[in-house]
């Protein structure tokens, strides 16, 4: 009888401290966003979170913007000289001042200032002729409050 007892105790706490740590396990969810939801490709090549809290994606497409809500699609426009280097974005980074630097498969560099809304296209296919620019192609941009590294393959 106090063995049955022993177990039945036993049991019981082990039933308790099942029960408290399955209340300790969070779930989390996830929303899968496609093209359908706004994006311009369902491949993301770079992503980046700013310090305002919005995501930015680089895609073959353009560069998206994100609020958790809505999607913003910036896109080349040659007509347009403050608009983005080319759709085909790779490497995304923000410096200190808030500014998003966003290097493109084959249109160089772009900067783009959250205040005006505005990109400035640094460095283009168009303006490479600095020998010591050999590739275009922008894969990483390394950024501190030093300096800023842009490299390729």
């Amino acid at each position: 009888m106090i063995l049955a007892r022993k177990i039945i105790i036993a049991l019981a706490i082990i039933a308790c401290i099942g029960q408290a740590a399955y209340s300790q396990i969070r779930h989390s969810f996830f929303n899968n966003y496609t093209i359908r939801d706004g994006l311009t490709d369902n491949i993301i090549h770079c992503i980046h979170q700013d310090n305002e809290g919005w995501i930015w994606m680089g895609t073959s497409f353009g560069v998206i913007r994100f609020d958790g809500y809505n999607f913003k699609v910036f896109r080349n426009d040659p007509a347009n000289q403050n608009s983005i280097s080319d759709n085909s974005v790779w490497a995304l980074r923000e410096d200190k001042k808030g500014n998003i630097w966003i290097g493109t498969k084959s249109g160089g560099v772009s900067k783009y200032n959250p205040v005006t809304g505005i990109f400035k296209n640094i460095v283009s296919n168009h303006q490479i002729k600095n020998p010591l620019i050999i590739n275009p192609e922008l894969f990483h941009i390394l950024y501190s409050y030093s300096s800023c590294l842009l490299s390729s393959y």
